[in-house]
């Protein structure tokens, strides 16, 4: 910024700190910020309204026409018709609100599929596998349980049997040594 004219000096703070001595103050120039949505974009599309202005919105945006396409999208039942109207606001927020966009961020994801299967993304296209907002762990089951497999273990149902035989074993001396008892008697 420096070389078309601009200074700047960079900042670091905690989220606490920016609330408490630059936001509700107006305090600074600009600043980094990120947000992330949820499945129904409602709350996401909300942060833009005029009335969220020092409440979620970042920069007090305002735009009467923003505003009535923020409630008419939410009176719309027909999820395609809704869809396309959604993105007919995205591209107006894009191109009316004074920020800028950044990155859109790609999380790097670790998970087990030598252990479980079943992973799946969500939403389907380009969704994250952890720490969605679906049942995206539900569908997972242990590699060897989804192959037919068994574990290296002794199944349950042997420790049942098991158990069911030394019980019978001690019932049976017991008993045997109570009647010796009394036959010496």
């Amino acid at each position: 910024l420096q070389q078309i004219g601009i200074g700047v000096k960079l900042q670091s703070m905690s989220d606490k700190q920016i609330e408490n001595n630059n936001w509700y103050t107006g305090d600074f120039d600009a600043y980094v910020w990120g947000w992330g949505g949820d499945p129904d974009p409602n709350f996401i599309l909300s942060i833009f309204i005029t009335s969220q202005c020092l409440g979620w919105s970042d920069g007090c945006y305002s735009n009467p026409t923003y505003d009535k396409m923020f409630a008419h999208q939410s009176t719309l039942l027909d999820h395609t018709a809704r869809v396309a109207y959604i993105q007919k606001m995205q591209q107006f927020i894009y191109d009316q609100i004074p920020e800028i966009v950044l990155n859109y961020p790609n999380y790097l994801q670790a998970y087990r599929s030598d252990r479980f299967t079943g992973w799946k993304p969500e939403p389907t296209n380009g969704g994250t596998y952890l720490f969605g907002w679906g049942n995206q762990y539900q569908g997972l089951q242990p590699l060897a349980a989804a192959e037919g497999g068994s574990s290296s273990g002794i199944p349950s149902v042997l420790w049942v049997v098991l158990g069911l035989v030394v019980v019978a074993v001690i019932a049976f001396v017991v008993l045997s040594r109570r009647r010796r008892g009394e036959e010496e008697a």
